[in-house]
């Protein structure tokens, strides 16, 4: 109410009330560093009507400019599907990416395990649990440019081989970003754009 009381009505009863006051904030994405808001023992502040509205006004300026740099960096790197997240704050495995692809500054794309927190922060699609036989979920990251990485979880066969090379990581990453959820990855399919990425490059492919 105007007054700061909350009052709870039903249907019948609404029609009584002098005056309704419903202020919020919708998120349709999930940004990493709204997690504090809910973690026990966070100081919260009490506000007005007109300091919530400022505020509100301040928080969707900076999901507006979440959005638009989030949109710029998906078509910057070729992936149209939604992300599952964005991640500002400090993790530990962007602090290994990041020093992964420093210390390999010819490569734009790594296949590597989960790591520790990282299946929890990215929820995948499938539970460990579930997985078919011999299938373990390991992550597939593509660096558009340093401090800028879109990551994809890849369900790997253990039975088959996958050399560390950048052409073949790259036709991965190509195939899981654009595949329905459930698809099978076709082997043929990723030996004919490594090939095809390793001639764009000049290299010969192993």
């Amino acid at each position: 109410m105007a007054d700061g009381t909350t009052v709870l009505a039903g249907e019948c009863c609404s029609g009584r009330l002098a005056t309704v006051m419903v202020t919020g904030l919708y998120l349709t994405g999930s940004i990493d560093l709204l997690t504090s808001l809910s973690k026990p023992g966070t100081k919260k502040a009490s506000a007005g009507p007109v300091d919530v509205g400022q505020a509100l006004t301040t928080m969707q300026s900076f999901f507006s400019e979440i959005d638009a740099r989030t949109d710029a960096l998906m078509r910057q790197a070729g992936v149209a599907k939604d992300l599952k997240g964005v991640f500002l704050g400090e993790h530990s495995w962007k602090a290994n990416d990041a020093a992964w692809f420093r210390n390999h500054p010819e490569r734009s794309h790594r296949l590597r395990p989960l790591l520790e927190g990282e299946a929890e922060a990215m929820p995948m699609g499938i539970p460990a649990d579930q997985l078919p036989p011999n299938h373990r979920i390991e992550m597939l990251v593509r660096q558009v440019e340093p401090g800028k990485r879109i990551r994809k979880a890849f369900y790997r066969n253990t039975e088959i081989d996958v050399p560390d090379q950048e052409e073949i990581i790259h036709a991965i990453f190509d195939i899981v970003a654009t595949a329905a959820g459930g698809s099978i990855i076709d082997l043929g399919e990723i030996i004919k754009r490594a090939r095809q990425y390793a001639g764009n490059r000049g290299q010969q492919l192993n």
